[in-house]
Protein backbone atom coordinates (compact mmCIF):
# COMPACT_ATOMS: atom_id res chain seq x y z
CA UNK A 1 0.00 0.00 0.00
CA UNK A 2 1.05 3.58 0.08
CA UNK A 3 0.53 6.68 1.31
CA UNK A 4 0.45 10.28 -0.46
CA UNK A 5 3.61 12.03 0.40
CA UNK A 6 4.74 15.44 -0.21
CA UNK A 7 1.19 16.90 1.43
CA UNK A 8 1.25 20.03 4.29
CA UNK A 9 1.38 18.70 7.69
CA UNK A 10 -0.48 22.10 8.51
CA UNK A 11 -4.28 22.07 10.21
CA UNK A 12 -7.38 22.26 7.40
CA UNK A 13 -7.88 26.15 8.42
CA UNK A 14 -3.90 27.07 7.69
CA UNK A 15 -4.05 25.32 4.95
CA UNK A 16 -6.93 26.86 3.39
CA UNK A 17 -5.73 30.56 4.61
CA UNK A 18 -1.98 29.54 3.89
CA UNK A 19 -0.75 30.46 6.86
CA UNK A 20 1.82 28.98 9.00
CA UNK A 21 0.40 26.54 11.34
CA UNK A 22 2.47 25.70 14.66
CA UNK A 23 1.01 22.01 14.36
CA UNK A 24 -0.07 21.89 17.98
CA UNK A 25 -2.30 19.43 18.92
CA UNK A 26 -5.45 18.97 19.49
CA UNK A 27 -5.70 22.51 18.01
CA UNK A 28 -3.15 24.71 16.45
CA UNK A 29 -2.14 28.12 18.05
CA UNK A 30 -3.05 30.24 15.11
CA UNK A 31 -6.92 29.20 15.48
CA UNK A 32 -6.91 29.52 19.35
CA UNK A 33 -5.21 32.79 18.58
CA UNK A 34 -8.39 33.83 16.20
CA UNK A 35 -10.51 32.14 17.86
CA UNK A 36 -11.72 29.66 15.25
CA UNK A 37 -12.41 25.92 15.98
CA UNK A 38 -9.35 23.75 14.48
CA UNK A 39 -10.90 21.55 12.01
CA UNK A 40 -7.30 19.08 12.86
CA UNK A 41 -5.08 17.64 11.33
CA UNK A 42 -5.28 15.03 7.77
CA UNK A 43 -2.74 12.40 9.51
CA UNK A 44 -5.16 9.78 7.20
CA UNK A 45 -3.53 7.79 4.52
CA UNK A 46 -4.85 6.91 0.90
CA UNK A 47 -4.02 3.23 0.34
CA UNK A 48 -4.31 0.80 -2.77
CA UNK A 49 -2.89 -2.87 -2.69
CA UNK A 50 0.27 -3.55 -3.60
CA UNK A 51 0.39 -5.23 -6.83
CA UNK A 52 3.90 -7.68 -6.92
CA UNK A 53 3.61 -7.32 -11.11
CA UNK A 54 4.34 -3.43 -10.71
CA UNK A 55 7.56 -2.18 -12.76
CA UNK A 56 10.00 -2.04 -10.48
CA UNK A 57 10.28 1.66 -10.58
CA UNK A 58 6.74 2.07 -9.30
CA UNK A 59 7.37 -0.35 -6.34
CA UNK A 60 10.28 2.14 -5.25
CA UNK A 61 7.80 5.28 -6.00
CA UNK A 62 5.51 2.92 -3.30
CA UNK A 63 8.27 2.61 -0.50
CA UNK A 64 9.45 5.83 -0.40
CA UNK A 65 5.65 7.29 -0.19
CA UNK A 66 5.31 5.04 2.56
CA UNK A 67 8.75 5.96 4.71
CA UNK A 68 7.99 9.56 4.37
CA UNK A 69 4.44 9.58 5.30
CA UNK A 70 4.76 7.37 8.76
CA UNK A 71 7.87 7.98 9.48
CA UNK A 72 7.02 11.97 9.23
CA UNK A 73 3.61 11.48 11.43
CA UNK A 74 5.61 9.25 13.58
CA UNK A 75 8.44 11.84 14.96
CA UNK A 76 6.10 14.85 14.56
CA UNK A 77 4.21 13.67 17.47
CA UNK A 78 7.14 11.87 18.98
CA UNK A 79 9.43 14.74 18.85
CA UNK A 80 8.69 18.36 21.22
CA UNK A 81 6.99 20.56 18.97
CA UNK A 82 9.25 22.94 17.20
CA UNK A 83 12.30 21.07 18.36
CA UNK A 84 15.12 19.23 15.66
CA UNK A 85 15.70 15.88 16.58
CA UNK A 86 18.03 14.83 19.01
CA UNK A 87 21.16 13.02 18.07
CA UNK A 88 20.07 9.47 18.14
CA UNK A 89 16.47 9.75 16.80
CA UNK A 90 18.44 11.71 13.93
CA UNK A 91 20.57 8.78 13.78
CA UNK A 92 17.53 6.27 13.81
CA UNK A 93 16.01 8.09 10.92
CA UNK A 94 19.21 7.78 8.81
CA UNK A 95 20.02 4.54 9.18
CA UNK A 96 16.39 3.78 8.10
CA UNK A 97 17.39 5.15 4.39
CA UNK A 98 19.96 2.62 4.10
CA UNK A 99 18.86 -0.54 5.71
CA UNK A 100 16.81 -3.19 4.26
CA UNK A 101 17.28 -5.77 6.96
CA UNK A 102 15.68 -6.13 10.62
CA UNK A 103 16.52 -2.56 11.29
CA UNK A 104 13.60 -1.55 8.88
CA UNK A 105 10.95 -3.59 9.68
CA UNK A 106 11.93 -2.47 13.57
CA UNK A 107 11.23 1.42 12.40
CA UNK A 108 8.33 0.34 10.39
CA UNK A 109 6.92 -1.78 13.50
CA UNK A 110 6.44 1.47 15.38
CA UNK A 111 5.86 3.55 13.57
CA UNK A 112 2.77 2.07 11.47
CA UNK A 113 1.41 0.19 15.21
CA UNK A 114 1.57 3.41 16.79
CA UNK A 115 0.25 5.75 14.57
CA UNK A 116 -2.64 3.28 13.53
CA UNK A 117 -3.41 2.78 17.10
CA UNK A 118 -3.59 6.69 17.65
CA UNK A 119 -5.56 6.87 14.36
CA UNK A 120 -7.95 4.16 15.03
CA UNK A 121 -6.91 2.30 11.99
CA UNK A 122 -6.92 -1.20 12.62
CA UNK A 123 -5.16 -1.90 9.16
CA UNK A 124 -2.60 0.02 10.09
CA UNK A 125 -1.92 -1.01 13.10
CA UNK A 126 -2.29 -4.43 11.82
CA UNK A 127 1.15 -4.22 9.59
CA UNK A 128 3.05 -2.52 12.02
CA UNK A 129 2.41 -5.58 13.97
CA UNK A 130 3.35 -8.08 10.96
CA UNK A 131 6.80 -6.15 10.37
CA UNK A 132 7.52 -6.67 14.44
CA UNK A 133 7.28 -10.10 13.99
CA UNK A 134 9.15 -10.41 10.87
CA UNK A 135 11.84 -8.32 12.65
CA UNK A 136 11.80 -10.66 15.82
CA UNK A 137 12.27 -13.76 12.80
CA UNK A 138 15.27 -11.61 11.63
CA UNK A 139 16.67 -10.63 14.46
CA UNK A 140 17.18 -14.67 15.61
CA UNK A 141 18.98 -15.51 12.27
CA UNK A 142 20.99 -12.66 12.93
CA UNK A 143 22.14 -13.72 16.59
CA UNK A 144 22.30 -17.13 15.32
CA UNK A 145 25.47 -15.52 13.67
CA UNK A 146 28.67 -14.46 15.31
CA UNK A 147 29.71 -11.91 12.70
CA UNK A 148 26.16 -10.26 12.55
CA UNK A 149 24.71 -10.59 16.30
CA UNK A 150 26.64 -7.37 17.45
CA UNK A 151 26.75 -4.97 14.62
CA UNK A 152 25.45 -1.67 15.23
CA UNK A 153 21.90 -2.24 13.43
CA UNK A 154 20.83 -5.35 15.39
CA UNK A 155 21.68 -2.90 18.71
CA UNK A 156 19.48 -0.26 17.16
CA UNK A 157 17.04 -2.53 15.92
CA UNK A 158 17.00 -4.13 19.60
CA UNK A 159 16.29 -0.93 20.94
CA UNK A 160 12.94 0.11 18.67
CA UNK A 161 11.64 -3.30 19.68
CA UNK A 162 11.59 -1.95 23.29
CA UNK A 163 10.36 1.40 22.04
CA UNK A 164 7.61 -0.82 20.20
CA UNK A 165 7.05 -3.17 23.18
CA UNK A 166 6.30 0.23 25.24
CA UNK A 167 4.05 2.00 23.01
CA UNK A 168 1.69 -0.73 21.69
CA UNK A 169 1.94 -3.53 24.12
CA UNK A 170 1.96 -1.31 27.53
CA UNK A 171 0.16 -4.10 29.54
CA UNK A 172 3.28 -5.77 30.56
CA UNK A 173 7.15 -4.54 30.53
CA UNK A 174 8.12 -8.69 29.91
CA UNK A 175 8.62 -7.80 26.11
CA UNK A 176 10.19 -4.43 27.09
CA UNK A 177 12.85 -6.59 29.50
CA UNK A 178 13.48 -8.59 26.95
CA UNK A 179 14.35 -6.17 24.44
CA UNK A 180 16.19 -3.85 26.47
CA UNK A 181 18.65 -7.11 28.18
CA UNK A 182 19.31 -7.92 24.90
CA UNK A 183 20.55 -4.78 23.75
CA UNK A 184 23.00 -4.29 27.34
CA UNK A 185 24.30 -7.88 26.13
CA UNK A 186 24.81 -6.72 22.97
CA UNK A 187 26.83 -3.70 24.04
CA UNK A 188 29.02 -5.59 26.59
CA UNK A 189 29.83 -8.11 24.49
CA UNK A 190 31.65 -5.21 22.36
CA UNK A 191 33.17 -3.79 24.65
CA UNK A 192 33.57 0.02 25.24
CA UNK A 193 36.09 0.90 22.43
CA UNK A 194 34.23 -0.36 20.03
CA UNK A 195 31.52 2.83 20.69
CA UNK A 196 34.23 5.49 20.62
CA UNK A 197 33.18 7.78 17.62
CA UNK A 198 30.91 7.92 14.58
CA UNK A 199 27.50 5.63 14.56
CA UNK A 200 28.11 3.76 17.38
CA UNK A 201 29.42 6.43 19.90
CA UNK A 202 26.02 7.76 19.09
CA UNK A 203 23.82 4.70 19.63
CA UNK A 204 25.85 3.72 22.71
CA UNK A 205 25.00 7.79 24.09
CA UNK A 206 21.34 6.73 23.08
CA UNK A 207 20.01 3.67 24.31
CA UNK A 208 21.99 4.08 27.77
CA UNK A 209 19.05 5.46 30.28
CA UNK A 210 16.70 2.09 28.92
CA UNK A 211 19.50 -0.06 30.35
CA UNK A 212 20.63 1.59 33.85
CA UNK A 213 16.30 2.48 34.51
CA UNK A 214 16.25 -1.16 34.36
CA UNK A 215 19.01 -1.97 36.22
CA UNK A 216 17.23 0.15 39.12
CA UNK A 217 14.62 -1.70 38.59
CA UNK A 218 15.85 -4.42 39.13
CA UNK A 219 18.27 -3.07 41.66
CA UNK A 220 21.14 -4.51 40.24
CA UNK A 221 24.76 -3.00 39.54
CA UNK A 222 25.09 -2.41 35.56
CA UNK A 223 28.59 -2.59 34.01
CA UNK A 224 27.79 0.75 32.34
CA UNK A 225 28.48 2.36 36.12
CA UNK A 226 31.98 0.93 35.77
CA UNK A 227 34.82 3.64 35.07
CA UNK A 228 36.10 2.13 31.75
CA UNK A 229 32.73 2.31 30.62
CA UNK A 230 32.28 5.82 31.95
CA UNK A 231 35.21 6.93 30.17
CA UNK A 232 36.56 4.94 27.07
CA UNK A 233 33.37 5.86 24.74
CA UNK A 234 34.03 9.26 25.18
CA UNK A 235 38.14 9.02 24.92
CA UNK A 236 37.87 10.59 21.57
CA UNK A 237 38.32 15.12 21.21
CA UNK A 238 35.26 14.52 18.94
CA UNK A 239 33.10 12.95 21.29
CA UNK A 240 32.78 15.16 24.58
CA UNK A 241 30.24 14.66 26.87
CA UNK A 242 26.86 16.87 26.90
CA UNK A 243 25.03 17.62 30.35
CA UNK A 244 22.53 14.79 29.59
CA UNK A 245 25.75 12.28 29.33
CA UNK A 246 27.24 13.78 32.48
CA UNK A 247 24.31 13.45 34.51
CA UNK A 248 23.56 9.87 32.96
CA UNK A 249 27.06 8.86 34.03
CA UNK A 250 25.96 9.61 37.68
CA UNK A 251 22.64 7.98 37.04
CA UNK A 252 24.62 4.81 36.26
CA UNK A 253 25.93 4.49 39.38
CA UNK A 254 22.90 4.35 41.40
CA UNK A 255 22.28 0.57 40.40
CA UNK A 256 25.57 -0.56 42.67
CA UNK A 257 24.63 1.36 45.46
CA UNK A 258 20.99 -0.02 45.32
CA UNK A 259 22.66 -3.10 45.20
CA UNK A 260 24.92 -2.56 47.80
CA UNK A 261 22.15 -1.52 50.42
CA UNK A 262 19.51 -4.61 49.43
CA UNK A 263 23.43 -6.76 50.85
CA UNK A 264 23.42 -5.32 53.79
CA UNK A 265 19.30 -5.34 54.42
CA UNK A 266 19.30 -8.83 53.71
CA UNK A 267 22.69 -10.41 54.59
CA UNK A 268 24.67 -7.95 56.82
CA UNK A 269 22.87 -5.64 58.67
CA UNK A 270 25.05 -4.87 61.59
CA UNK A 271 28.06 -4.86 59.49
CA UNK A 272 29.23 -1.15 60.52
CA UNK A 273 32.41 -1.12 57.69
CA UNK A 274 29.86 -1.83 55.15
CA UNK A 275 27.32 0.79 56.27
CA UNK A 276 30.32 3.50 56.17
CA UNK A 277 31.82 2.37 52.77
CA UNK A 278 28.16 2.29 51.15
CA UNK A 279 27.83 6.14 53.10
CA UNK A 280 31.06 7.37 51.25
CA UNK A 281 30.35 5.96 47.88
CA UNK A 282 27.06 8.00 48.59
CA UNK A 283 28.65 11.35 49.48
CA UNK A 284 31.25 10.77 46.66
CA UNK A 285 27.71 10.61 44.32
CA UNK A 286 26.32 13.84 45.64
CA UNK A 287 29.53 15.98 45.71
CA UNK A 288 29.64 15.06 42.08
CA UNK A 289 25.94 15.68 41.47
CA UNK A 290 26.96 19.53 42.89
CA UNK A 291 29.51 19.64 40.58
CA UNK A 292 27.33 19.25 37.99
CA UNK A 293 24.65 21.59 39.22
CA UNK A 294 27.16 24.53 39.36
CA UNK A 295 28.14 23.53 35.52
CA UNK A 296 24.56 23.38 34.75
CA UNK A 297 23.31 26.50 36.33
CA UNK A 298 23.90 29.04 33.78
CA UNK A 299 21.74 27.44 31.60
CA UNK A 300 19.01 26.99 34.14
CA UNK A 301 19.24 31.31 35.38
CA UNK A 302 16.70 31.91 32.51
CA UNK A 303 14.35 29.54 34.21
CA UNK A 304 14.69 30.59 37.47
CA UNK A 305 14.59 33.94 37.01
CA UNK A 306 11.27 35.11 38.24
CA UNK A 307 11.35 32.02 41.03
CA UNK A 308 10.85 33.36 44.10
CA UNK A 309 14.19 31.29 45.18
CA UNK A 310 17.54 32.35 46.19
CA UNK A 311 20.56 31.42 44.72
CA UNK A 312 24.29 30.80 45.39
CA UNK A 313 25.57 29.95 42.00
CA UNK A 314 28.33 28.36 43.57
CA UNK A 315 25.79 25.96 45.31
CA UNK A 316 22.69 26.06 43.53
CA UNK A 317 19.82 24.68 44.31
CA UNK A 318 17.72 23.12 40.97
CA UNK A 319 15.22 21.43 43.09
CA UNK A 320 12.92 24.22 41.13
CA UNK A 321 9.75 22.53 39.64
CA UNK A 322 9.39 23.51 35.89
CA UNK A 323 6.11 25.09 34.52
CA UNK A 324 4.30 25.30 31.16
CA UNK A 325 5.98 29.03 31.02
CA UNK A 326 9.62 27.85 32.05
CA UNK A 327 12.61 28.94 29.28
CA UNK A 328 14.09 25.97 28.86
CA UNK A 329 14.56 23.35 25.96
CA UNK A 330 13.02 19.83 26.46
CA UNK A 331 17.10 18.45 26.11
CA UNK A 332 18.42 20.31 28.92
CA UNK A 333 14.79 19.78 30.75
CA UNK A 334 15.35 15.97 30.76
CA UNK A 335 18.88 16.65 31.91
CA UNK A 336 17.43 18.75 35.04
CA UNK A 337 14.98 15.89 35.54
CA UNK A 338 17.86 13.43 35.14
CA UNK A 339 19.52 15.21 37.73
CA UNK A 340 16.45 15.40 40.13
CA UNK A 341 16.54 11.39 40.04
CA UNK A 342 19.77 10.85 41.21
CA UNK A 343 19.28 13.44 44.22
CA UNK A 344 16.18 11.32 45.28
CA UNK A 345 17.95 8.37 45.42
CA UNK A 346 21.05 9.67 46.41
CA UNK A 347 20.20 11.42 49.20
CA UNK A 348 17.52 8.41 50.11
CA UNK A 349 20.03 5.88 50.46
CA UNK A 350 22.39 8.77 52.54
CA UNK A 351 19.61 9.05 55.05
CA UNK A 352 19.34 5.26 55.60
CA UNK A 353 23.39 4.66 55.73
CA UNK A 354 23.89 7.83 58.18
CA UNK A 355 21.14 6.19 60.77
CA UNK A 356 22.71 2.45 60.50
CA UNK A 357 25.78 3.88 61.31
CA UNK A 358 24.82 5.94 64.40
CA UNK A 359 25.15 9.39 63.35
CA UNK A 360 22.87 11.78 65.47
CA UNK A 361 19.78 12.61 62.76
CA UNK A 362 20.43 16.70 63.88
CA UNK A 363 24.17 16.57 61.86
CA UNK A 364 23.07 15.79 58.69
CA UNK A 365 22.75 18.59 55.74
CA UNK A 366 19.53 20.14 55.67
CA UNK A 367 20.15 20.13 51.87
CA UNK A 368 20.04 16.11 52.01
CA UNK A 369 16.20 15.43 51.33
CA UNK A 370 14.72 13.00 48.89
CA UNK A 371 11.44 14.35 49.43
CA UNK A 372 12.45 17.80 47.76
CA UNK A 373 13.08 16.22 44.72
CA UNK A 374 10.34 13.60 44.55
CA UNK A 375 7.80 16.56 44.82
CA UNK A 376 9.26 18.43 41.99
CA UNK A 377 9.60 16.17 39.79
CA UNK A 378 5.70 15.93 41.32
CA UNK A 379 5.32 19.36 40.44
CA UNK A 380 6.77 19.43 37.13
CA UNK A 381 4.37 16.94 35.49
CA UNK A 382 2.21 19.50 33.38
CA UNK A 383 5.68 21.11 31.68
CA UNK A 384 7.03 17.04 30.63
CA UNK A 385 3.39 16.04 29.67
CA UNK A 386 2.03 19.39 27.85
CA UNK A 387 0.80 19.24 23.92
CA UNK A 388 3.82 20.44 22.90
CA UNK A 389 6.47 18.21 24.65
CA UNK A 390 5.98 15.20 22.42
CA UNK A 391 5.30 11.27 22.96
CA UNK A 392 9.09 10.98 23.23
CA UNK A 393 9.41 13.38 26.45
CA UNK A 394 6.22 11.86 28.29
CA UNK A 395 7.59 8.46 27.71
CA UNK A 396 11.00 9.87 29.54
CA UNK A 397 9.63 11.73 32.15
CA UNK A 398 7.88 8.89 33.06
CA UNK A 399 10.59 6.52 34.70
CA UNK A 400 11.18 9.62 36.83
CA UNK A 401 7.54 9.69 38.25
CA UNK A 402 7.60 5.95 38.77
CA UNK A 403 11.11 6.74 41.03
CA UNK A 404 9.05 10.15 42.70
CA UNK A 405 6.04 7.75 43.37
CA UNK A 406 7.85 4.75 44.87
CA UNK A 407 9.78 7.32 47.35
CA UNK A 408 6.87 8.90 48.64
CA UNK A 409 4.88 5.84 48.97
CA UNK A 410 7.95 4.30 50.92
CA UNK A 411 7.51 7.68 52.98
CA UNK A 412 3.52 6.83 53.86
CA UNK A 413 2.71 10.01 51.86
CA UNK A 414 0.54 8.27 49.60
CA UNK A 415 -2.80 11.07 50.28
CA UNK A 416 -0.18 13.55 50.25
CA UNK A 417 -0.90 16.33 46.87
CA UNK A 418 2.23 15.57 44.90
CA UNK A 419 1.81 11.46 45.38
CA UNK A 420 -2.09 11.68 44.19
CA UNK A 421 -0.84 14.13 41.19
CA UNK A 422 1.87 11.50 40.21
CA UNK A 423 -1.27 9.07 40.62
CA UNK A 424 -3.60 10.51 38.59
CA UNK A 425 -0.62 10.70 36.17
CA UNK A 426 -0.45 7.03 35.86
CA UNK A 427 -4.17 6.40 35.36
CA UNK A 428 -5.24 8.97 33.16
CA UNK A 429 -8.69 9.66 31.84
CA UNK A 430 -9.24 9.47 28.00
CA UNK A 431 -9.06 6.65 25.31
CA UNK A 432 -6.67 4.30 25.54
CA UNK A 433 -4.49 5.26 22.36
CA UNK A 434 -3.33 8.46 23.74
CA UNK A 435 0.38 8.17 24.80
CA UNK A 436 -0.40 9.58 28.53
CA UNK A 437 -2.95 6.47 28.99
CA UNK A 438 -0.72 4.31 27.45
CA UNK A 439 2.57 5.43 29.43
CA UNK A 440 0.49 5.35 32.65
CA UNK A 441 -0.69 1.71 31.90
CA UNK A 442 3.34 0.73 31.08
CA UNK A 443 4.09 2.79 34.46
CA UNK A 444 1.93 0.48 36.54
CA UNK A 445 2.91 -2.82 34.71
CA UNK A 446 6.68 -1.50 35.94
CA UNK A 447 5.40 -1.02 39.09
CA UNK A 448 4.03 -4.27 39.26
CA UNK A 449 7.32 -5.73 38.11
CA UNK A 450 8.99 -4.18 40.94
CA UNK A 451 6.73 -5.49 43.49
CA UNK A 452 8.27 -8.88 42.05
CA UNK A 453 11.26 -8.07 43.69
CA UNK A 454 9.53 -6.65 47.06
CA UNK A 455 8.88 -10.37 47.62
CA UNK A 456 8.33 -9.89 51.14
CA UNK A 457 5.25 -8.13 50.30
CA UNK A 458 3.04 -11.55 49.19
CA UNK A 459 0.30 -11.07 46.89
CA UNK A 460 -0.56 -13.69 44.89
CA UNK A 461 -1.95 -13.71 40.83
CA UNK A 462 -0.75 -10.72 38.20
CA UNK A 463 -4.36 -9.69 37.72
CA UNK A 464 -5.02 -9.75 41.46
CA UNK A 465 -1.97 -7.47 42.37
CA UNK A 466 -2.98 -5.06 38.97
CA UNK A 467 -6.50 -4.33 40.05
CA UNK A 468 -5.60 -4.24 43.54
CA UNK A 469 -2.69 -1.84 43.03
CA UNK A 470 -4.58 0.61 41.06
CA UNK A 471 -7.21 1.49 44.00
CA UNK A 472 -5.57 0.49 47.32
CA UNK A 473 -3.27 3.05 48.56
CA UNK A 474 -1.78 0.55 51.49
CA UNK A 475 -1.33 -1.70 48.94
CA UNK A 476 1.42 0.62 46.86
CA UNK A 477 2.65 1.87 50.29
CA UNK A 478 3.64 -1.80 51.59
CA UNK A 479 4.91 -2.47 48.26
CA UNK A 480 7.36 0.45 48.01
CA UNK A 481 8.23 0.34 51.76
CA UNK A 482 9.72 -3.55 50.79
CA UNK A 483 11.34 -2.66 47.70
CA UNK A 484 12.89 -0.17 49.63
CA UNK A 485 13.85 -2.38 51.68
CA UNK A 486 15.73 -5.01 49.82
CA UNK A 487 12.62 -7.76 50.14
CA UNK A 488 13.32 -8.43 53.59
CA UNK A 489 11.72 -5.65 55.28
CA UNK A 490 9.30 -3.04 55.41
CA UNK A 491 11.44 0.22 54.89
CA UNK A 492 9.40 3.67 55.72
CA UNK A 493 11.73 7.19 55.60
CA UNK A 494 9.36 8.58 57.85
CA UNK A 495 11.96 6.08 60.77
CA UNK A 496 14.95 7.89 59.23
CA UNK A 497 13.10 11.86 59.39
CA UNK A 498 16.23 14.28 61.32
CA UNK A 499 13.09 15.90 63.07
Amino acid sequence: MVGRAGRSKACANCRRSKKGCDLVRPGCGQCSAKKLKCEGYNDELTVFSYNPNTPSRYKNLQATAIKIKYSDVFWERFLPSGSKASNWTQLLRDKYDTDDGPFKNAVLAVTLSRVGLQDDNQNIARSGDMHYYACLRQVKKAIEKDSEATKDHIIATCFLLGLYEYMCNPHSTYGWQNHVRGVETLLQLRGPHAFRSGFSHKLFAGVRLEIICLSMVNRKATYLGTSEWLRIPWSEKSTPKSYSNRILDLLAQIPQLLESLDGLHNNDPLNRHSWDTLLEACWKLDDAAQKWSVDFYPICAPVFSNSPHTFDPSVPDLAVPLTAVSRINHSNAQALALYWSVCLYSHAIIRIAWKETGNAPSLLPKRIDASKYAHVISESILFFSSSTAGEGTVIFFMKCVITALHYLGASGLVHSEAYQRMKVLIHPPGPPTQIRTRSGMWARSLLITMSHAAKGYKITGFKELQSRMEYDLGISRMVAMYWWGGGSKALNFADYSTT
